[in-house]
């Protein structure tokens, strides 16, 4: 949890200095407070939650997406602006399709 916390301050930061008043500030800042409820010896894990039922098997095991989120970082911090929003326009897309998916009819 200590070295999540960690990351999600860099990232905060990073999208702060480039988009104070972006829709990611918020978010990431609310993130962090949910983090906040949680032992620092807690153990944080990454997954799908319900839209893994919505992703086939296929499109699972060449997902990328927290690397995709570590470049599109990494590329903001390094005032890469081009490629930072290429990344995240491409995550945005996919992920709002998939979640489209979980609340269809």
């Amino acid at each position: 949890m200590v070295r999540a916390r960690q990351r999600l301050a860099r990232s905060l930061r990073t999208v702060r200095r480039a988009a104070p008043d972006g829709p990611l500030v918020p978010a990431l800042t609310e993130v962090g407070r949910w983090m906040e409820e949680f032992h620092p010896r807690s153990m944080v894990e990454l997954d799908y939650g319900g839209l893994v039922h919505t992703i086939s098997a296929e499109a699972l095991a060449v997902d990328h997406s927290a690397a995709e989120v570590a470049e599109a970082l990494a590329a903001l911090a390094a005032d890469d602006l081009e490629r930072a929003g290429e990344l995240y326009e491409a995550l945005t897309e996919r992920w709002t399709s998939v979640r489209e998916r979980q609340f269809a009819s």
